[in-house]
């Protein structure tokens, strides 16, 4: 009997001890596990959220008191956490907006009645600031003086804010244009853009990709001149306006070389030397002008009288010479209408010019606007850049209002440069192309002279036309410019049987074309 009851007690006290062997190895496992906390992400980046649940484990009694939110984390902001009731489970949404890793804690309550509260972690999760897939670089390896574009894509989530401006003595940048921001470089070295974000209501500041910027590609060695294969011949030498006011215009020098050759151009006064407009200058063949303004070499104007132009060429193979003369005629002015009677408000057009119904037309679709100074300067040379616009302007085709550009149009064009959206838009209606070939292959160079036959093409490719059968002397069949020049013999928008393919169009040229191109029903 009394082993019977020993047995039972043993049995009892054996079995106590195997509850609280079962029990305590459980609560040793909760402290070196976070199995009751679990997160949304372990890897995120600045700004985005991580979630944290807590699920009660009632198996053994076991209680859940709260998140231990870690106050001295300045990294990090954490919400007020919330509690689940039907599901058993407490959140806490925490966001970090700088880098690290980071930990968050809770409070766990063994289901043992007389032991206190114990802490544990949640898994680390770690934050990473330089991700750089937001901003996309146009290049990383450069040169020095290319320029590249950096782009923030906004996507719904990172809404962008705003280029950082950082001290960057190796490059040039611009102002930011909308997303977008343009960099020049200046020197050698790596180039580091940094911009903010607001992804979930914190500014974040992230990385761009890193450009390399190496030095400029010094140009390769200029080929060797090559002698000429004739003697040189001058033809076509003449002077226009041959009889001209200096107090209001230039006359034009031209001539065509048909080998390169050394060129001397001076202005005499019977015997005497007034002015030298080329001395010894090496030009190749072809159509070449210069302008006179009528005055002495000294800058003062020359009086009322004839001149002469004397043109000297030469090279290897020979010399050639031309003379011509040059009638210079003040116009008397008219004391009552001084200052007052000019065409369309130009100070160096009268209104009695046969050319003022072209200015006034021009100046009133706004394709020619003349100089800031109030002149309109029928004899300057135009631009590349200045007949996309006037093109452009002169068949309506441009609204100062919209953005024409997605990116840059041609490597050696900015949104720094005036004609930064008329080039863009001319580009996109095929009305100027960049050079196909040559050291300039793939460049615009806005700044670079039109020639007649060039400025044809740009203001012909806007409509379709009927040539004609006939052409210019000068033009030769079959060839790329033949139906422009044919169209323009046709109306005499250039007047004559040559052309002069490459001489450089002169605005009042362009103006006389455009009032003709509208008599004609053509604009």
């Amino acid at each position: 009997m009394q082993k019977q009851i020993f047995s039972r007690r043993f049995s009892r006290f054996f079995g106590i001890l195997a509850v609280i062997a079962f029990f305590v190895p459980s609560m040793v496992s909760a402290q070196a596990t976070t199995d009751y906390c679990t997160t949304s992400k372990t890897k995120v980046r600045p700004g985005s959220p991580v979630i944290y649940t807590l699920k009660n484990d009632n198996y053994y009694g076991t209680s859940i008191i709260d998140f231990s939110i870690d106050s001295t984390n300045q990294n990090a902001n954490c919400g007020t956490p919330s509690v689940d009731s039907a599901n058993n489970e407490i959140t806490l949404t925490c966001v970090y907006y700088d880098e690290g890793s980071f930990t968050q804690g809770y409070t766990f309550q063994p289901p043992v009645s007389d032991t206190d509260a114990i802490s544990y972690d949640c898994p680390s999760v770690i934050v990473e600031s330089e991700y750089t897939d937001q901003c996309s670089v146009s290049d990383t390896s450069v040169e020095v003086g290319d320029t590249v574009t950096f782009t923030i894509p906004e996507d719904g989530t990172y809404t962008v804010y705003e280029f950082v401006d950082e001290e960057n003595p190796i490059a040039d940048c611009g102002s930011q244009n909308g997303n977008k921001l343009e960099c020049e470089f200046t020197d050698e070295g790596t180039f580091k853009q940094r911009y903010w974000s607001r992804p979930n209501n914190y500014n974040t500041m992230w990385s761009c990709f890193d450009v390399t910027v190496s030095a400029a590609t010094p140009d390769p060695s200029p080929s060797p001149t090559p002698t000429p294969d004739n003697e040189p011949e001058i033809t076509n030498a003449s002077a226009s306006p041959n009889s001209f006011d200096p107090n209001k215009e230039d006359t034009n020098i031209s001539f065509r070389l048909s080998d390169d050759a050394n060129v001397s151009l001076y202005i005499y006064d019977g015997s005497r030397l007034i002015d030298t407009i080329l001395n010894d200058v090496d030009l190749s063949s072809g159509y070449h002008d210069y302008d006179w303004d009528g005055r002495y070499s000294n800058g003062n104007i020359v009086e009322e009288g004839s001149y002469e132009f004397d043109l000297f060429v030469d090279n290897v193979n020979g010399v050639d010479r031309e003379e011509g003369v040059i009638k210079v005629v003040y116009e008397e002015e008219d004391d009552d209408n001084n200052n007052t009677d000019q065409c369309a408000g130009f100070d160096d057009v009268p209104a009695d010019s046969p050319d003022c119904d072209a200015i006034e037309y021009v100046k009133s679709i706004g394709a020619m606007t003349g100089t800031d100074s109030g002149d309109f300067e029928p004899n300057e040379r135009l631009q590349r850049d200045q007949i996309a616009k006037i093109v452009l302007e002169a068949f309506d085709k441009f609204d100062s209002g919209r953005d024409y550009c997605d990116g840059r149009p041609f490597p050696d064009l900015s949104s720094r440069d005036w004609s930064y959206e008329y080039v863009c838009r001319a580009r996109n209606l095929g009305i100027i192309t960049g050079y196909k070939s040559g050291p300039n292959a793939g460049l615009f160079k806005p700044a670079n002279e039109v020639s007649r036959v060039e400025f044809l093409a740009m203001v012909l490719r806007n409509k379709s036309f009927s040539p004609g059968s006939r052409n210019y002397f000068d033009a030769a069949d079959r060839q790329w410019y033949s139906d422009y020049t044919a169209y323009s013999y046709r109306y005499q928008l250039f007047p004559g049987t040559n052309l002069g393919l490459n001489a450089p169009v002169k605005r009042i040229e362009v103006a006389r074309i455009l009032k003709e191109l509208d008599d004609i029903g053509y604009l």
